[in-house]
């Protein structure tokens, strides 16, 4: 559990490695700096309010969450939201086309 408005931000070790992947690709693009606020933003957004965030994708009441995508140029993402526990898990992010 999170404090009170917070919400925990969970990713997997290969979500990491794919980041670490955009990372090094903005790098060799020039485009370093934009990409790393774009995920400052997103990843101040989903620990703060995820559910407002971006675009719902689909509700899973009986499990307690939902999946959502949340974009800031140049970074997609795409994340499930668990409101009881107050965790985000992040799926995936990508290039924003």
């Amino acid at each position: 559990m999170s404090a009170e408005g917070e919400y925990e931000i969970i990713n997997s070790a290969q979500v990491g490695e794919d980041f670490r992947v955009l990372s090094d690709g903005a790098r060799s693009k020039g485009v370093l700096r934009l990409f790393l606020s774009a995920a400052k933003y997103i990843l101040g957004e989903l620990g703060s309010s995820p559910s407002e965030f971006g675009e719902s994708r689909d509700h899973f009441p009986a499990a307690g969450f939902s999946t959502r995508c949340g974009f800031a140029r140049p970074l997609m993402v795409d994340y499930a939201v668990n409101e009881r526990e107050k965790v985000v898990y992040i799926r995936r992010f990508t290039w924003l086309k």
